[in-house]
């Protein structure tokens, strides 16, 4: 997929599992092709299944790069790096998981699990409600976070004018 041979910051969060070679870092401008490398990965790879390709290309071609320039000067933007290699991406802010992207070939892994992880810290933990607007792929993995499904609808993120079916899902605080 070439999500290799990037430089990255030092890592904030780092995972020393056995054979996990995991860490989490805040996104740089420098790295808007990778995330939009692993956005495009994810929808043509990993939720192909589950809608029709006639969602896919659109979808997949929606969002333009720089359009994440803004998330990232503001800090809210994280990659989640296996053995060195960006896999997936984050963007959280109080009370929502905006956006939870996993490259193709490293889902699985747990990345998107720690990645999650990091975005209901910095969503509010344990001590607010948090929300996500789920892609149908992804719900299961949202539901084993402990969210729950609310309702159903379209992506409301973004200017791109397709309708791509979500599922409205709410972890509700401890």
């Amino acid at each position: 997929m070439g999500l290799a041979n990037c430089t990255f910051e030092a890592p904030i969060y780092s995972i020393q599992e056995a054979n996990v070679g995991q860490s989490i870092v805040r996104a740089t401008e420098q790295d808007i092709s990778v995330l939009d490398k692993i956005f495009r990965s994810s929808i043509t790879g990993l939720c192909a299944n589950d809608y029709p390709s006639s969602i896919i290309e659109p979808w997949a071609n929606s969002v333009k790069a720089e359009s994440r320039l803004k998330a990232i000067a503001e800090g809210k933007v994280w990659i989640g790096l296996h053995e060195g290699n960006a896999a997936g991406y984050l963007v959280a802010i109080p009370g929502e998981i905006v956006a939870l992207f996993i490259s193709e070939e490293y889902a699985g892994r747990g990345v998107g699990k720690r990645l999650a992880n990091l975005g209901l810290e910095l969503a509010g933990g344990t001590k607010q409600e948090v929300v996500v607007e789920s892609t149908i792929t992804a719900a299961p993995f949202y539901e084993g976070l402990g969210f729950s499904e609310i309702s159903r609808g379209y992506f409301s993120h973004g200017d791109h004018g397709l309708e791509i079916p979500i599922v409205n899902m709410m972890r509700l605080p401890a």
